[in-house]
């Protein structure tokens, strides 16, 4: 069924107090219309649809309200918009807020064309306390009756067809009172209605009726909630019951313009409604099951989530930090060091001293060398695994929630969490005792230094052999062979001439020959290698004792222990450092799911206060009334706990049962948000808990039904006995003068052709009820329109 788009406005505590009890009667039944909100951030995704409600603080009551409202209504109750009035301007203030409430009702209403429903209707509902009162309230609404009625779609089609209808529920406290105040009331209320009826004439926007509400009637005193609860009562029927444009239109709009505004109406209504046993019934069990999912315990999977964190284990984290490497990294290092520092030259004076400032030098670069490793290892783990480390867990625990076998719940994955947390903590090895001082490695490189430069300055000087002493040697070789030389010759020889004058320099020059070649090619390497052999005992690469000495002091505890404790630190702050994001990114999920719990006990809370608001004992794991009545004496309940039995039993409220529940219902969908709505919204929960109960309370939809028939039309003939004769909520002294009153009952279908309800109507006088759109509620409606203003004046003498 379309609903006809319409705008409530509540002024002060009274209206406000209304509009709350409106919408948590039509919430607990589910016949509220919701549309969904583009805005994903927003807690207030859900908007009511054809609805739109606005309240207006009455400045002579300081803005309070007559109930604190329970946190269960509260995302109900934020449909209710504040206006805010600056500078006391109430009245642009409201004609703003209504004009966009306009918009959105009929942008909303258009994009449905199928089923729209043209025009617009206001209500507002209000208190007047004094004079005052009324002057203020016209003042607020004059502009905003003026604003809606801009546009072309607000054009009348034909007198008493009005696309715009504005109507008012105006509530007293003893209006008929003799007392001064109470005169200066009734005068500002017939000033009120003389305006309204003038602008009704000018085709100007007024009000096509107003309902007076009072707390003396013909029945009696009627206090003010009990007031409260008819006005809502009667703003049900009008918004909900489909009687629009039915047996009910003359509620909504006069027959003509000469049609006084003033009117009255006496309503109760019976009650037997699924929806809210339905709601009541999801209330209970959605407490039992949320607290399944919260509840800690071990799970079939009890390690689902340590896999997801089996590089970072104690047992797998050097191959996933890449710290062999880095202990490769130093060896490696460290032989490239101490092949540059044997090449440096021995013979410089200054060697040993070049041995100490290499090594540190070449240190310093290779724990600078190990640093950047490390980072690099870091950034590339943060990049290529953690990256994803964030989506993969969250995907994870989507799956595990929604898993279609064995799904976990939010206590078993917060149970594994803290089972791996302790997994994760780096806990730094406690350092090892320091070694007691150790002499400088480097000194005995300089002592044994000092021995070889020693034996350098002792030992043969080959290279002056080749240059310097063999050409003299040879000379002396020479000078001292070619006399003997010159005699053996002379003995088998004469030479006489220049032969005998050249003869002596050829043999001094080929023995100096020979003698050179000898000792360059023959003693001159017998010599090098000697002296080669005794300079490789000081520098031989495996056995030199130069060789040995930076071996030793490279090699030495101290400076192994230096680089190795270097080399430690690092590994330590790699560890640190990415199992520190690993742990954040695990403290993170644990913190969303812990969340996800505190959000369930607090939803659990409020469907307790939600039981309780409808009488059913929050206490007990079965739903059960102990209040049906309750205080609302215009509207019978007539939901029994057999009803409550009958459609709770339709699912089993068992932890057996429970997995399967979580599956379906695909709570978790957004658990990785900051907040999940889901949990957030008591009312929108119950709605989707109970979509799928069946109906055994009428005309056997369920099982059968809940109760027996005969039972059945028992209860409803007491109750139709009870509530068929009501009074008037407003009574008008001059009984000769009035018009006639109207009486208009509205039945489902199902109930008014029992025997027993179509005797108690006919004796009732309502032979022919009106079929009700819904199969839920009855209503009985005394009317009394088109009251004229004199009748509002109390004469004088009486």
């Amino acid at each position: 069924m379309k609903r006809h788009p319409t705008i409530l406005v509540g002024y002060g505590a009274y209206g406000r107090t209304v509009l709350e009890r409106l919408l948590r009667g039509a919430a607990a039944r589910g016949v509220l219309a919701w549309e969904e909100r583009d805005d994903p951030s927003s807690l207030q995704r859900r908007r009511l649809q054809s609805l739109a409600l606005l309240w207006a603080p009455d400045p002579l009551e300081g803005g309070a309200t007559d109930e604190a409202p329970p946190e269960v209504m509260l995302d109900l109750y934020r449909q209710i918009e504040e206006i805010d009035i600056p500078d006391g301007d109430a009245g642009r203030a409201l004609a703003h807020a209504a004009a966009a409430a306009k918009r959105r009702l009929h942008a909303a209403d258009a994009a449905n064309a199928a089923e729209r429903s043209h025009g617009l209707d206001v209500i507002v509902v209000a208190h007047a306390s004094r004079a005052e009162s009324v002057g203020r309230l016209q003042e607020m609404l004059e502009p905003m009756l003026h604003e809606l009625s801009q546009g072309r779609s607000m054009t009348r089609v034909k007198e008493g067809e009005d696309y715009l209808n504005f109507l008012q529920i105006l509530d007293f406290e003893e209006y008929w009172r003799k007392a001064p105040e109470n005169n200066r009331l009734r005068e500002a209320l017939a000033h009120a209605f003389q305006r309204n009826e003038q602008a009704a004439q000018r085709h100007e926007p007024a009000f096509g009726r107003i309902y007076l509400f009072d707390s003396e009637t013909q029945g009696g005193h009627r206090n003010r909630d009990a007031r409260i609860d008819e006005a809502s009562l009667f703003l049900e029927f009008l918004l909900f019951e489909g009687q629009r444009h039915g047996a009910g239109e003359r509620l909504y709009q006069r027959e003509s313009d000469g049609v006084p505004p003033a009117a009255t109406v006496g309503i109760r209504s019976i009650q037997l409604s699924f929806g809210l046993v339905a709601r009541l019934s999801a209330a209970t069990y959605s407490r039992l099951f949320l607290d399944y999912l919260i509840k800690r315990g071990e799970s079939p999977r009890r390690d689902a989530l340590r896999e997801h964190f089996a590089d970072y284990l104690p047992e797998r984290i050097e191959q996933t930090l890449g710290l062999t490497r880095i202990d490769a990294m130093r060896q490696k290092g460290l032989d490239e060091i101490e092949g540059k520092l044997l090449q440096l030259d021995p013979t410089d004076p200054d060697w040993p001293e070049q041995v100490r400032r290499g090594w540190q030098q070449a240190i310093w670069g290779l724990k600078d060398q190990i640093s950047q490793e490390a980072g690099h290892e870091s950034r590339d783990i943060a990049d290529q695994r953690l990256g994803k480390l964030r989506q993969d867990l969250e995907a994870a625990v989507l799956r595990e929630l929604d898993a279609v076998r064995d799904p976990l719940t939010v206590g078993q994955l917060l149970d594994q969490i803290e089972r791996l947390e302790p997994l994760l903590r780096y806990e730094p090895a406690a350092s090892a005792e320091a070694p007691p001082e150790q002499q400088d490695p480097f000194v005995g490189i300089a002592a044994r230094h000092q021995d070889y430069l020693r034996f350098q300055a002792g030992r043969v000087k080959t290279e002056q052999l080749a240059d310097k002493w063999w050409p003299l040697l040879a000379v002396v070789f020479a000078l001292a062979a070619a006399p003997f030389a010159l005699d053996a010759l002379a003995e088998f020889f004469v030479l006489e001439g220049a032969a005998a004058q050249v003869l002596p320099f050829v043999v001094t020059a080929a023995f100096w020959l020979l003698g050179w070649q000898l000792g360059r090619q023959v003693f001159q390497r017998s010599i090098e290698q000697r002296s080669q052999r005794a300079d490789e005992f000081y520098r031989h690469a495996q056995r030199g004792r130069l060789t040995d000495c930076v071996r030793a002091a490279t090699r030495s505890s101290a400076l192994q222990q230096e680089l190795r404790a270097h080399c430690d630190n690092v590994a330590a702050s790699l560890r640190m450092r990415v199992l520190g994001d690993v742990l954040g990114e695990l403290l993170r999920i644990k913190d969303l799911l812990s969340r996800r719990a505190r959000e369930m006990h607090w939803l659990t809370d409020q469907l307790g206060k939600f039981l309780d608001m409808n009488g059913v004992d929050p206490r007990l794991p079965r739903p059960q009334f102990y209040d049906r009545q309750g205080p609302n004496t215009a509207l019978s309940q007539l939901e029994r706990n057999e009803d409550l039995a009958a459609v709770f039993r339709q699912r089993t409220a068992e932890p057996t049962h429970f997995g399967e529940r979580q599956t379906k219902l695909n709570l978790f969908k957004d658990w990785a948000s900051r907040y999940c709505e889901e949990f957030l919204r008591p009312l929108a929960f119950l709605d989707k808990l109970s979509a799928d109960y069946r109906d055994p309370i009428h005309s056997g939809n369920g099982e059968g039904p809940s109760v027996p028939e005969q039972e059945r039309a028992r209860s409803l003939g007491e109750a139709v006995r009870r509530n068929s004769k009501l009074p008037l909520a407003f009574q008008l002294l001059k009984a000769d003068q009035l018009p006639d009153s109207t009486r208009l009952s509205v039945f489902p279908d199902a109930w008014w052709r029992l025997p027993a309800i179509s005797n108690e109507l006919s004796e009732a006088g309502y032979a022919d009820p009106v079929k009700a759109v819904g199969a839920e509620r009855a209503y009985f409606l005394e009317m009394q329109l088109g009251v004229p203003t004199r009748l509002l004046e109390l004469e004088e003498g009486r």
